[in-house]
């Protein structure tokens, strides 16, 4: 935990910015809010589905399903729980969902066929003080890989289910909480070859990578800050790992390469997605309502976007705002804000 003392410094460091830019928002007109706002009160996770032109929001015991090209909602899939973490399957047949819900024995996931709208349900035997499903990710095999929060703090299962066997084996453990995040947009036509996860509530903060043809887990990034969110470019060459200390830069080995983007404590990267075609990352920016572009050769800012939202340091939790996913061919970005998720035609789309 941090000291009080600190705390009331962060308070008063953040006040005295605070009342900076307000002066500064005097002196110059604001900038036009760019986008569409999508109202989700609830939301937790998004997923962008380029066949349907849908964006499923987990919202509560819902998933809500919003269409982009008429800006409208369609009905809602009611699948119970409290619904986390999504991922598209690599066919584009089936969205994963997270739930943190549980029974005596068993917490589960929800694969939910995206023709029928039926909802099959996975169930996993309980590991010692584990909680509900946390996020879930597809690699390229189809095969879907899975994290559990934890009653409490501590270790949980890393599983692996597969749709085609219906079979789960475990392949690691990871902290409670931790969080994937697939390489590519699902839809891409290059689907997931590497899997990228960071451990949350651990302060040597450890990130990894499972790598889909050999099924090979490498767990030995660290960045010695707490971590809660990851990303990682389309050919796996880079990872991108929020924390309060700067978002740090990994090579397709795990090493840091000594670029850190953003301030200590300051205003900096609370999520990071990785554009599906160019050299391009998205970073939403703390103490700042705007999502910043970085071209990943020179790690220059090339770009922003006002998304009309205070996006604050999320401290240990990946889904409190700023989750950002892009469509496959990264002419979209959606990030999700306060009370639901914005999204903008990002201009640096692939023709």
């Amino acid at each position: 935990m941090r000291s009080l003392s600190s705390t009331v410094s962060i308070l008063a460091r953040r006040a005295i910015g605070a009342s900076l830019l307000a002066c500064a928002a005097l002196a110059a007109p604001a900038a036009n809010a760019e986008g569409t706002f999508v109202s989700a009160p609830n939301r937790v996770d998004i997923a962008y589905d380029d066949a349907r032109d849908l964006l499923y929001i987990s919202n509560g015991a819902d998933i809500l399903r919003y269409q982009v090209s008429t800006q409208s909602f369609l009905a809602p899939v009611t699948l119970g729980g409290h619904l986390m973490g999504m991922d598209i399957s690599p066919d584009g047949n089936t969205l994963a969902v997270a739930d943190d819900t549980l029974d005596a024995s068993n917490n589960w996931i929800h694969l939910v066929n995206l023709d029928s709208l039926r909802d099959k349900t996975i169930t996993f035997p309980l590991a010692f003080g584990e909680g509900g499903t946390y996020t879930v990710a597809y690699g390229k095999d189809g095969k879907v890989l899975v994290t559990s929060e934890y009653q409490g703090s501590g270790w949980v299962p890393l599983r692996r289910y597969d749709p085609a066997t219906k079979t789960t084996d475990v392949i690691g453990s990871v902290r409670q909480n931790s969080m994937l995040r697939a390489n590519t947009n699902s839809r891409a036509g290059a689907s997931a070859r590497v899997v990228a996860l960071t451990e949350a509530n651990i302060s040597s903060g450890p990130f990894g990578r499972y790598r889909v043809k050999d099924a090979n887990l490498n767990q030995g990034g660290t960045t010695d800050w707490f971590t809660f969110e990851i990303g990682v470019s389309r050919d796996a060459a880079l990872y991108a790992v929020p924390t309060y200390g700067g978002t740090f830069i990994a090579d397709a080995n795990l090493v840091k390469t000594g670029t850190v983007i953003g301030q200590y404590a300051g205003p900096q990267p609370i999520a990071a997605a990785f554009h599906p075609k160019k050299d391009l990352v998205y970073f939403p920016w703390a103490e700042t309502s705007e999502v910043k572009v970085y071209d990943t050769t020179t790690w220059t800012e090339v770009d922003s976007f006002d998304f009309e939202n205070n996006f604050d340091h999320t401290g240990n939790g990946a889904f409190v705002q700023g989750r950002a996913k892009t469509s496959a061919n990264g002419g979209l970005l959606f990030v999700t804000v306060n009370g639901g998720v914005r999204f903008v035609k990002t201009r640096h789309h692939h023709h």
